[in-house]
């Protein structure tokens, strides 16, 4: 079916999701240097805070790899890491090795939404799915299922309810 991504339950089962992505970082010469780099290391921890999904689907060794490659591209321009990393998403879109994976960007803007959200009734448009498709990842459900219609444009928005902050679809 076009433009939807089932590949992805094939590919990340639970028990083997980072196993397809351990090609990214075969390099022990590269992962000891990011390992020693204390300012990427600070990078990475800020990453994996904001894109938490894209952090659990890629595993650490490939999510670190990538974090150090669009660190090498988008140096930090401040002591503060508030707006870091809000290029990610498309950085994830643009990255040679995850040209079969379009579904990646997606996730990421969602991420960046969720967990650097600020105020009740902030919105942000996504392709139809997104929300479920990052859900299932988010609450690391056993049947991973990405099935992502960029042709539908959604507009999702925080809303309290209650005490609990949620994302809707309106």
């Amino acid at each position: 079916m076009e433009n939807s991504y089932y590949q992805i339950a094939d590919l990340f089962s639970k028990n083997s999701r980072s196993k397809h992505y351990d090609l990214f970082l075969n390099d022990p010469a590269e992962a000891q240097t990011l390992h020693n780099c204390e300012k990427f290391r600070k990078i990475e921890s800020v990453l994996k805070e904001k894109f938490q999904v894209i952090h659990q689907l890629l595993g650490e060794n490939n999510f670190r790899h990538i974090s150090f490659e669009y660190f090498k591209y988008n140096p930090v321009q401040s002591a503060k890491f508030d707006s870091y990393g809000k290029s990610f998403s498309d950085f994830l879109g643009s990255y040679s090795l995850l040209v079969d994976y379009p579904y990646l960007k997606w996730l990421a803007k969602l991420d960046w939404f969720w967990f650097n959200r600020v105020e009740n009734g902030e919105s942000i448009q996504l392709p139809k799915g997104t929300l479920s498709s990052w859900a299932c990842i988010y609450k690391n459900q056993n049947d991973i299922e990405i099935e992502i219609n960029e042709s539908i444009i959604e507009r999702l928005q925080i809303q309290k309810i209650g005490k609990e902050i949620q994302i809707v679809s309106i």
